[in-house]
């Protein structure tokens, strides 16, 4: 579709969660600045910290529990377009008051709810940054490949002591459902057998998941609850590889093009969430044989579908990461 551009257009990108969401909006908001426009975001308060150092972003809008917090002031703005990467009723309600040209990213759910309930796939292979991108179709943009981004305060320094290895792995434990997370029992079975040196990065909720792994192994440190997310990023970004569940780490991980050996529960790659653009290593590991599915991983089950993950598969893909790094350190 042709388009006739005024100088400047304003253009608000629609957001509001969560971590790996927002990172994986990064593309979308780089893309879009091609055009010299003035580039708005607007997202929760809370996740404003992921977009405040983007050079890419003129200006952020936050709200705590309601958009309401915020409509007045973005009515002020008059923008010209609203992309709306979000698409559910608070996001309409934006865009209603707004009254600009919008374009909404399509959420997929009846075929979501079709692969989770009846084993239908009808899901395009398509990743989700690509799905976003289609939502600028109108402005005729090219995508540039340059995957992810994620960027650290000018300021940021990690804090003193928490590295003492100069080769290690990062296992990132957490997940908001525990249908996306990685049962303990088989973390310790993994540490069994591997004795690189690890570190766990989680939330507070994880610390006591990671103390019981860290105590029972040496070459296992638990930073579980002691990180922020851009300490968190920049453990990762200088690990020879990331072990992680369905998270928004997996993103940032992405985001550095490191090796990461991904863990799927219930949910699945064919969401279109798997690493975005991954390091030519990196290794996508699901349960073997049939397993529940769900959107966000949150259904009850009598058996942890994770348990059907192979250890050896883990370890394969370790040994030929560390090993092409370790050839590249001669």
């Amino acid at each position: 579709m042709s388009w006739e551009m005024k100088q400047p257009i304003k253009i608000l990108v629609l957001r509001f969660s969560s971590i790996g969401d927002i990172v994986l909006c990064s593309p979308v908001v780089r893309q879009l600045k091609q055009m010299s426009c003035e580039l708005h975001f607007m997202c929760k308060q809370k996740y404003a910290y992921l977009l405040e150092h983007n050079p890419h972003i003129d200006q952020i809008h936050t709200f705590e529990k309601s958009v309401n917090e915020v409509l007045p002031s973005l009515k002020a703005h008059s923008f010209d377009y609203v992309i709306d990467l979000h698409h559910n009723i608070r996001t309409k309600r934006v865009k209603s008051t707004l009254k600009t040209q919008s374009f909404t990213f399509r959420k997929l759910n009846i075929q979501k709810w079709l692969l989770c309930q009846l084993g239908i796939d009808r899901l395009p292979n398509l990743h989700v940054v690509d799905r976003y991108m289609e939502t600028l179709s109108h402005f005729n943009l090219k995508q540039d490949e340059q995957g992810l981004d994620f960027f650290f305060p000018p300021d940021f320094k990690l804090k003193d002591g928490l590295i003492n290895d100069d080769s290690y792995i990062v296992c990132a434990i957490g997940g908001q459902h525990e249908g996306k997370r990685f049962p303990a029992s088989k973390w310790l079975d993994l540490f069994k057998v591997y004795d690189y040196p690890v570190y766990l990065i989680g939330g507070p909720e994880d610390k006591v998941v990671g103390d019981d792994l860290s105590n029972q192994f040496s070459h296992v440190k638990n930073l579980c609850g002691q990180l922020s997310v851009f300490d968190s990023a920049y453990i990762m970004k200088h690990a020879q590889c990331i072990i992680s569940n369905d998270t928004g780490m997996m993103h940032i991980a992405s985001a550095f093009d490191k090796p990461i050996i991904s863990l799927w529960g219930q949910t699945t790659p064919k969401f279109g969430m798997s690493p975005y653009k991954p390091h030519p290593q990196s290794k996508i590991i699901e349960p073997e044989g049939e397993r529940t599915l769900s959107k966000l991983g949150n259904k009850k089950t009598s058996t942890h579908v994770m348990l059907n993950i192979q250890i050896q598969e883990i370890v394969k893909g370790l040994d030929l990461i560390l090993h092409q790094h370790s050839q590249t350190k001669l």
